[in-house]
């Protein structure tokens, strides 16, 4: 009797640390695996000659999806679960993480190049998923050029009912539901029409003779961003943030997703980001687009964390006459457990002296008009090393 006892308290303890780590998987004992190297993509590219050689940002993937759990979806009747894995020996993966790395094998099959962060693109795409089950999901596209929205859409995709309860038949037509949500998307004649629109080295509207006009000898600046508001969360498409999940090779892992349950002012939305430290490694939430900054003192933000941090906030610029090389500068700042509002001002930034950021090749001159990324970040040299926690933060602006 007491070694069945002991038995059940060891398969409790081992379920709650499994759950812990994970998160919540699908509830249900028929569970079908998908992973990303298995999901061969049906996409024929010559129907999407138009797209080929082109490059999106696939810059956020939100699930707000109601019947899914973090770390998996159903069918309908919730009586079959779907797993998520980068490959068969991977660990188990976030449903957004799953899906932005399936998605990016699907839109190159089609023709398409997909950036995770950079500066060379032609269009950026954000995507949310509004519900999902193995035989529909219902998501909204953003798509923005020059840091401007100019097309939003609805989408619906349905999967044909199959009668097998075969996993090998119902993994396969999971697969070809992201070739369903590629082709809609590249099918759209909305959308085909806003993505030839505007190029985005130039600024210059194409639509009407792109095909007929060269631009090789065209030598404007590239666009730059130079808005005021760069993060209130309260809108769909995150220009620029980094959304998902990722690990250290020194045992840290973050993720970043939005919130919507708190944030600065009374309001639901944020971003959040939940993370165990390593030993060397910082965790950070980043903003990949090239920007402007020239005509602003500095950058307030609102944050706060689950206990007291340090967190540190840092800008990447690039030198005037070799864009591939650059400085960065950073501040700062004590997080308390409540809201509060930060102001740094950019003549307080101190340039960084980690060897990474020296290997850079700066030339010790903030160039606020050249600024290539941003970031937020808890490093283990101001915070204890292998401790865990999350942190928000809102309404991210300059003055």
């Amino acid at each position: 009797m007491k070694s069945r006892y002991l038995v059940a308290i060891r398969s409790i303890c081992i379920l709650v640390c499994t759950l812990t780590i994970c998160g919540c998987g699908p509830w249900t004992n028929n569970i079908v695996d998908l992973n990303r190297d298995r999901y061969v993509c049906k996409i024929n590219p010559a129907q999407f000659n138009n797209f080929q050689g082109k490059r999106i940002l696939l810059s956020t993937i939100i699930d707000e999806s109601k019947n899914t759990t973090n770390m998996g979806y159903y069918n309908p009747d919730q009586t079959i679960g779907y797993r998520l894995f980068y490959t068969k020996n991977s660990m188990q993966q976030p449903v957004v993480s799953y899906f932005w790395y399936a998605l990016k094998k699907g839109f190159e099959c089609a023709g398409i190049g997909v950036e995770e962060h950079g500066t060379i693109y032609d269009a950026e795409l954000s995507l949310i998923f509004k519900s999902l089950t193995d035989e529909e999901i219902k998501f909204t596209m953003f798509l923005t050029k020059v840091g401007k929205l100019i097309y939003q859409q609805d989408y619906v995709v349905k999967m044909p009912k199959v009668a097998s309860k075969k996993h090998v038949v119902l993994e396969q037509r999971a697969y070809r539901m992201l070739d369903s949500i590629v082709k809609m998307i590249l099918n759209d004649p909305g959308f085909q029409e806003a993505f030839m629109l505007i190029n985005v080295r130039t600024g210059l509207i194409v639509s009407a003779f792109e095909k007929k006009a060269s631009f090789k000898d065209i030598e404007h600046e590239a666009i730059r961003d130079n808005s005021i508001d760069i993060g209130d969360f309260e809108s769909s498409a995150f220009s620029g943030w980094l959304i998902g999940y990722q690990e250290r090779d020194d045992g840290g892992y973050f993720t970043v997703a939005k919130e919507t349950k708190t944030g600065a002012n009374n309001t639901k939305s944020s971003l959040r980001v939940t993370y165990k430290l390593g030993k060397k490694h910082s965790i950070s939430v980043q903003n990949l687009k090239n920007r402007d900054w020239s005509m602003h003192r500095g950058i307030e933000f609102y944050a706060k964390s689950d206990h007291d941090i340090i967190l540190n906030f840092s800008l990447q610029d690039e030198n005037r006459d070799n864009r591939l090389k650059g400085d960065v500068w950073f501040a700062q700042n004590q997080i308390t457990t409540t809201w509060k509002k930060y102001r740094i001002d950019f003549n307080q930034l101190s340039l960084s002296s980690a060897p990474a950021d020296i290997k850079l090749g700066g030339d010790g001159t903030l160039s606020l008009d050249l600024i290539k990324s941003f970031r937020f970040a808890v490093v283990p040299l101001f915070n204890p090393p292998e401790s865990s926690g999350t942190f928000w933060i809102d309404e991210v602006r300059l003055y």
